[in-house]
């Protein structure tokens, strides 16, 4: 009797907790089939669903995954072919040993090349628009515009800084001080939201999390070197996004469109989808990349 008790405990502990732990893909991302890409001996997990004349790519932050644009897949996909990757130690992607930002531009750029995909409007997020604004310099071929949201362009670290910072990451109580970082990032989504995208992180394996961060902090991975696409700059209010920096960013490019939301934080693609995908709507179509 106390084995069966037990038993249906834990059946019901099962049904009531996440299939799998992160952020919910959907309905569209869900029914669209993974492929995979080799780079390097490991492999790169990617989706890409809808149809279009125009091909938009998207690549999530530290410690996320592909599913992290769901409110943009179906916002998106009646209008324009979309490759969500997700980067390597990332979501279903194979964990190398290194991380890099070049390593992760070439991992997007052999998804690209396998796709026969040349011209496609680069987005990232957070450490994401590090990775889109390297594939635009080192792959030309592969962009034709940049989108960065809510993502640093300009190198803001010390040594000092960019130490403390990895460092807070590295030791055994790394958990505690990654959900910290979360919740600070995530101060104004819901709680599902938040707990979502925390879980994801804290479901990269530790190494991960320590590499990619180390390769974000590294000056080496950061350029000023002018971008000859569009760029679209979205930003959620905040005191870091300064007048100082805006022009900083309206100098990088011919052509920029800088957007700032309010009422919004870092997970701004998620948490307040409808504020952050009527600037992108508006920028794709005002250069018919959309209808």
């Amino acid at each position: 009797m106390l084995r069966r008790v037990f038993v249906v405990t834990l059946v019901l502990a099962v049904l009531a907790s996440p299939a799998t732990a992160g952020i919910a893909p959907g309905p569209i991302l869900s029914a669209a089939p993974s492929h995979y890409v080799t780079v390097d001996g490991a492999r790169v997990h990617y989706k890409s669903v809808g149809k279009g004349r125009s091909t938009i790519v998207f690549i999530h932050g530290w410690g996320g995954d592909l599913n992290v644009w769901r409110e943009q897949v179906a916002a998106l996909h009646a209008k324009a072919r979309l490759i969500l990757i997700d980067l390597p130690g990332h979501g279903r992607s194979d964990k190398p040993s290194s991380y890099s930002m070049r390593g992760f531009a070439k991992a997007v750029n052999a998804v690209l090349k396998h796709e026969n995909v040349d011209n496609a409007v680069l987005v990232g997020h957070s450490m994401g628009g590090l990775v889109v604004s390297t594939v635009d310099r080192i792959y030309p071929a592969r962009s034709r515009a940049v989108v960065t949201v809510d993502a640093p362009l300009r190198y803001v670290f010390t040594p000092e800084s960019a130490k403390s910072f990895v460092d807070q990451f590295r030791g055994d109580d790394y958990q505690a001080h990654v959900g910290k970082f979360f919740d600070f990032l995530l101060a104004k989504a819901t709680p599902e939201i938040r707990d979502d995208v925390k879980s994801a992180a804290l479901a990269t394996p530790h190494e991960v999390l320590v590499g990619a961060m180390e390769s974000f902090v590294d000056p080496a991975a950061w350029t000023e070197e002018k971008m000859s696409v569009p760029l679209l700059c979205v930003v959620a209010a905040s005191p870091n996004w300064t007048p100082q920096y805006e022009e900083f960013v309206r100098a990088l490019s011919p052509e920029v469109t800088y957007v700032t939301i309010d009422n919004a934080d870092h997970f701004l693609m998620i948490d307040t989808p409808k504020a952050f995908n009527e600037p992108l709507l508006r920028f794709l179509a005002a250069h018919h990349w959309i209808r």
